[in-house]
């Protein structure tokens, strides 16, 4: 893969951190833990800006474009929710996850304007599943399987003889078409429908690569209000982690980076995945407001949180 150039820039940091951050920028280029050419610029040249919490007023001048705006901030500091935030002292490990994400975004098919349309073009469609009932058309998707996968929206199935591990290998930047076809088109005789659910989760995992897709809210409170089935959708470990972080309101993409300790695409993944599913629920409220909404309102059902731990085997005690 080709190295490319990329901007490091400190805002108002104190001499001490300053030092400390040129220094852990030096280790990491000389032992090859970061793929691109990293250098220290002015922060309108800069892809990655650590900003002091003191400097907080500058944050949405600064967090803009594609830069990344991480807060170097102590227990004490406020930082707007869902601002992305640094622990100070500054650690090593997270400096490095930093730059990562950045180096991620730099090499994303998310550079050129046109990749990811046809995807995102058939997010849409298989969200409007959830949105409200479609009446009597059919989609014919060619070229992401080598075979021809048929969708039923009203049915909320799908046909393909094809595994959907060669869907997940697709790649983003090629082009396939999507066509309308009569509902009797569909090869409901000679072949199993699947559930909708499977084609809406590997899609939703297939465009986090390119972000959140355009109507998510990265900066939205985020919550689940339903256990993704994952006996039937194609999962990793990580899933469950972040299905445990999503069980409670999380102030946004950043904040859930924060949490779990995973990249961004992984975020964005589950989040598209999650949302095209009809399993995540925005809201613009803190997550504060947010739990004390749903404590409120779910008082007579079992909570999300207890039916993650049936889903990962732990047991629960009401009390």
């Amino acid at each position: 893969m080709e190295r490319v150039d990329l901007g490091l820039a400190e805002v108002g940091l104190s001499e001490a951190d300053g030092r400390r951050l040129r220094a852990m920028l030096m280790m990491a280029l000389a032992d090859g833990s970061l793929r691109a050419r990293w250098r220290l610029v002015d922060a309108s040249h800069a892809r990655v800006v650590i900003l002091d919490a003191a400097k907080i007023d500058r944050l949405p001048r600064l967090n803009q474009d594609n830069r990344i705006v991480a807060v170097l901030a102590g227990t004490a500091d406020s930082v707007p929710a869902g601002a992305r935030t640094l622990d100070w002292p500054i650690r090593a490990e997270a400096l490095l996850a930093l730059l990562r994400d950045a180096e991620a975004q730099a090499h994303s098919p998310r550079a050129d304007a046109t990749s990811g349309r046809p995807l995102i073009r058939l997010a849409e469609l298989l969200r409007r599943t959830n949105l409200h009932a479609t009446h009597g058309d059919a989609w014919l998707v060619t070229g992401m399987t080598r075979a021809p996968m048929y969708i039923a929206p009203q049915r909320k199935q799908f046909f393909c003889t094809e595994s959907l591990r060669t869907l997940h290998r697709f790649d983003v930047r090629n082009d396939f078409e999507i066509a309308p076809i009569p509902a009797t088109a569909l090869p409901i005789a000679n072949e199993r429908p699947k559930p909708i659910a499977m084609l809406q989760w590997s899609i939703g995992l297939l465009t986090g690569t390119l972000g959140p897709l355009p109507w998510i809210d990265a900066s939205a409170t985020l919550q689940l209000q339903r256990f993704p089935e994952f006996q039937i959708l194609h999962h990793e470990p990580a899933h469950r982690r972040l299905a445990a972080a999503f069980s409670r309101p999380v102030a946004g993409i950043d904040a859930a980076i924060e949490i779990t300790k995973l990249d961004r695409h992984a975020v964005c993944s589950f989040v598209n995945g999650a949302e095209l599913c009809g399993y995540l629920r925005t809201s613009d409220q803190p997550p504060s407001v947010a739990r004390s909404a749903a404590r409120t309102t779910g008082g007579s059902k079992r909570s999300l949180v207890q039916l993650l731990r049936r889903a990962l085997g732990i047991e629960t005690t009401d009390g």
